[in-house]
């Protein structure tokens, strides 16, 4: 959980940059964000003497792959989604839909809140350790999220702390209207970090099922 809370603290730095430059990224995934350093795991704030890493606290982060970017000011409403192109393309696109929110698919709308979508799903995948539906086709997750209520999501939604689970509910709902801001976000994370670091000086237990793994499309430089 700390990990998980650590990265969070370094993306918001980036997506906040995002915000002050009025970029909307559009292409959010974990293989987009790269880390600089090799990833200690064992804990402690200084370079770990038994892998050679460096502390999650101390990473540097970078968001890559600007290809389908653009300023807010061009954000769009379509009228229309990118069913063609899944149905066309959809073993191509396989690693990227999921992370595409559902406004997009269905009726080519690409705001803010798109962004904040992919952001939630990276969370989710932080947070479950798991790659989002691996084992469903892209039209198939078209078609759910087209029968689906604008106040659900498609997503299951993992035990972990309350505040996380609500942001998570919140933030992958397919209405993005209701959808936090990425300064609302950074607040309750925020907050997250503070009772997580009360809990361990209380020597309290963490009310998480966290699972870290090396994903799939891990490469260590």
């Amino acid at each position: 959980m700390e990990w998980y809370i650590y990265i969070r603290s370094k993306q918001f730095k980036l997506f906040t940059y995002f915000i002050f430059y009025s970029f909307l990224h559009l292409d959010l995934k974990p293989q987009n964000i790269l880390v600089k350093q090799r990833v200690c795991m064992h804990g402690g704030e200084e370079e770990c003497t038994k892998c050679g890493g460096t502390p999650v606290s101390k990473l540097s982060l970078k968001i890559a792959d600007f290809g389908v970017s653009r300023c807010k000011a061009d954000a769009t409403e379509c009228g229309y989604g990118i069913v063609s192109e899944i149905e066309q393309f959809g073993s191509t696109l396989k690693g990227t839909i999921f992370y595409i929110a559902p406004e997009i698919l269905e009726k080519g709308i690409y705001k803010k809140y798109c962004d904040i979508y992919s952001f939630a799903v990276i969370m989710w995948e932080m947070i479950t350790g798991e790659e989002p539906f691996s084992q469903t086709s892209p039209i198939d997750v078209y078609n759910r999220w087209l029968d689906l209520p604008s106040t659900e999501t498609i997503f299951d939604i993992p035990s972990c702390p309350k505040m996380l689970s609500d942001l998570m509910t919140v933030s992958l709902t397919k209405c993005y209207k209701k959808r936090p801001s990425f300064p609302q976000i950074e607040i309750i994370l925020q907050k997250c970090e503070s009772n997580l670091k009360e809990s361990i000086r209380n020597g309290e237990g963490i009310e998480a099922n966290i699972v870290l793994r090396r994903p799939s499309y891990y490469i260590e430089l």
